[in-house]
């Protein structure tokens, strides 16, 4: 029993891992999943897996793998369902057609394929000479010892050291093409860059236009103001003048002196709080100017150095990516002509010194 449980294991493994190599090839392909789940007519029952191959015997009808069947009529066991031990096998070819039909995964799904077709051409696929699936590990054409998925043969042909002189001539193009168009791109971003702070810089001066123009209209309500408070003190004192103009006219000598002492009084005091609030008035405006003045030249002079810094920082980085990506790609194009120009020497070299002995010989 443990020997029959470790045949059918193994067979369930080979079914499922359906390598479509030869079979001196030791690596095994990842398993194929079934889209739906196979009815139960469609499994073995032998290994307990899809039939691959379905044949039916004649003894007792029923279906099981091909291998299945005939390790079990090799090794010259009876029918492993009715026990008959003369029996026939052939292939059921409606049931063989039905089970190719199942939709399954690529058997590299996991490495990201996402595949999805019926089992019969799961083999075209994953062929390694002209199949579709990029997931399919290969071996360098040119004797690298890597192996690589079909889809990065590029990203490969990149880094190998064995590629041919033109298809490195080619590869130090691409590698130049593509530094032209990163170079391009970069200054794209910094001409994107530019126009943004250029903007921010404009929106910024229109901001401190605006802000000069309220402290302006601001210092002037205030002046206004100042001179309506002004007029209105001295019309108050105009009034108060002429009432007691008016009681000393009455005859009220007494009184109009003791009124006139105390509207003096009066006078200095409002002459005095006059002064006083203008003096207060006129130290607050200044004051006010003086801050309106500092805190403009403040900003000036750091909207100065934002910008100065930005553009240095801007300017310097651009040069340094600019020189040392194209001293490096330089340096390295060159080193690789050097390289293909004296192996091309060398061979044109070994075929002259032949086509000169052959020439020798024949003469």
């Amino acid at each position: 029993m443990a020997d029959k449980g470790g045949e059918c294991a193994a067979v369930q493994s080979e079914f499922h891992s359906i390598s479509f190599q030869d079979d001196k090839e030791e690596e095994k392909e990842e398993e194929p999943t079934f889209i739906e789940q196979p009815p139960d007519r469609l499994i073995c029952l032998i290994c307990h897996c899809v039939m691959k191959e379905p044949h039916i015997v004649t003894c007792c009808c029923n279906k099981m793998c091909r291998d299945c069947i005939q390790r079990v009529h090799h090794s010259s066991q009876p029918c492993p369902t009715c026990r008959e031990p003369n029996f026939n096998s052939f292939l059921e070819k409606r049931l063989n057609s039905e089970i190719l039909d199942l939709k399954v995964r690529c058997t590299h799904h996991n490495n990201g394929c996402e595949w999805v077709g019926e089992l019969r051409d799961l083999k075209k696929h994953t062929n390694l000479v002209n199949g579709s699936c990029g997931f399919v590990k290969v071996k360098c054409p040119f004797g690298c010892p890597m192996a690589y998925f079909r889809k990065d043969t590029i990203d490969h042909e990149s880094v190998c050291t064995n590629l041919p002189p033109e298809r490195q001539v080619k590869r130090t193009m691409r590698i130049t093409d593509q530094f032209k168009e990163e170079l391009q791109a970069t200054l794209s971003q910094f001409q994107e860059l530019y126009k943004s702070e250029s903007a921010r810089v404009k929106e910024l001066t229109n901001q401190l236009e605006v802000l000069k123009e309220s402290h302006k209209k601001e210092q002037q309500e205030m002046k206004y103001q100042f001179e309506a408070e002004k007029k209105q003190l001295l019309e108050e004192s105009k009034q108060q003048i002429a009432l007691l103009s008016e009681s000393l006219r009455t005859g009220f000598n007494q009184q109009m002196k003791i009124k006139n002492e105390e509207h003096q009084q009066q006078m200095m005091q409002l002459q005095q709080e006059f002064k006083k609030k203008e003096k207060e008035r006129s130290e607050a405006i200044n004051k006010h100017l003086a801050e309106l003045k500092e805190k403009e030249k403040q900003m000036e002079k750091q909207h100065q150095k934002q910008l100065t810094d930005m553009k240095d920082k801007m300017s310097t980085e651009l040069k340094e990516l600019y020189y040392d990506e194209h001293k490096q790609r330089m340096e390295e194009n060159k080193e690789q002509s050097k390289n293909i120009h004296q192996e091309l020497k060398q061979h044109y070299d070994e075929e002259y010194q032949q086509q000169l002995k052959e020439a020798k010989k024949t003469l």
